[in-house]
């Protein structure tokens, strides 16, 4: 089969387009012949959102790669992915990654898949919890479902009660929030208190050396020191373990944040 012809097959695997040029180079003494490969891969789904550029250099005869680069990537992958690129276009791995484009081009559609689900999180944590107003909205939502279903002794309708109204995400949001490795959320004080308190939801991605993207999510509460002298029992500081057991749990992290901000807001009550 052609390689014109394998390349859709290949591409249902993945997010990205993959768009290549092939010139033969100026031979060399002692050197055999060889090809310089240009490659693009663009986000296909969401178009615009991602974007990376290959140069190798081919061994025209046995097609083995003698060097590989990456001369142009998406800035909002930077962070994330640069690293691991560099690490396999430099060698500086082990013999299986050395020069790899299978192991790179996938992690690059790892990181796309991944950064898309988590600018998703951060739109949609945006338009349920970014304003004061939203997250007390939220907050006495998630504490209604939580009183309707003690009343009614069932959790059938948890999923649709706590998630509350459904939210969008547009490409402007995707563009907004992609790269973005946490999101903050203040949560309003109490009645009678002074100070407000935040959680700060951190989600990034790493690779392993086949380039599947391994997700690291984590919560952290930020208090008053006061807050955390009066805390004897240690309450707030199990919150972070109480989300990790609830998206461990099955809950999606949006759901788990509200949880926690519900219970984080109602700590602070009377």
């Amino acid at each position: 089969m052609a390689a014109d012809k394998e390349l859709p097959y290949l591409e249902l695997f993945s997010q990205l387009s993959v768009a290549s040029s092939i010139a033969i180079l100026d031979p060399k003494p002692n050197q055999p012949l060889r090809q310089r490969h240009l490659v693009t891969l663009r986000s296909r789904d969401v178009p615009g959102l991602f974007t990376a550029k290959l140069d190798m250099v081919v061994n025209a005869i046995n097609l083995s790669i003698m060097e590989l680069g990456v001369t142009a990537l998406e800035p909002s992958a930077k962070f994330e992915l640069e690293p691991f690129a560099d690490k396999i276009c430099s060698g500086r791995c082990n013999r299986s990654m050395q020069r790899n484009v299978g192991i790179l081009s996938w992690a690059m559609g790892e990181w796309y898949r991944v950064a898309t689900l988590r600018a998703q999180l951060w739109a949609q944590l945006d338009q349920s919890l970014g304003s004061r107003e939203k997250l007390l909205e939220s907050v006495a939502g998630a504490w209604e479902a939580r009183r309707q279903r003690r009343r009614e002794g069932s959790a059938e309708s948890e999923d649709e009660d706590v998630t509350g109204k459904q939210t969008t995400c547009d490409k402007a949001d995707l563009l907004r929030f992609m790269g973005q490795q946490s999101f903050e959320v203040e949560v309003p004080a109490g009645a009678g208190l002074d100070d407000a308190c935040s959680l700060r939801l951190e989600w990034k991605i790493d690779f392993d050396w086949t380039g599947e993207a391994q997700s690291k999510i984590a919560v952290m509460v930020g208090l008053p020191g006061k807050w955390r002298e009066a805390d004897g029992r240690g309450i707030f500081g199990r919150l972070p373990t109480l989300f990790n057991d609830l998206v461990k749990g099955g809950q999606g992290p949006e759901e788990a944040v509200q949880t926690v901000a519900a219970l984080l807001a109602g700590l602070q009550g009377p």
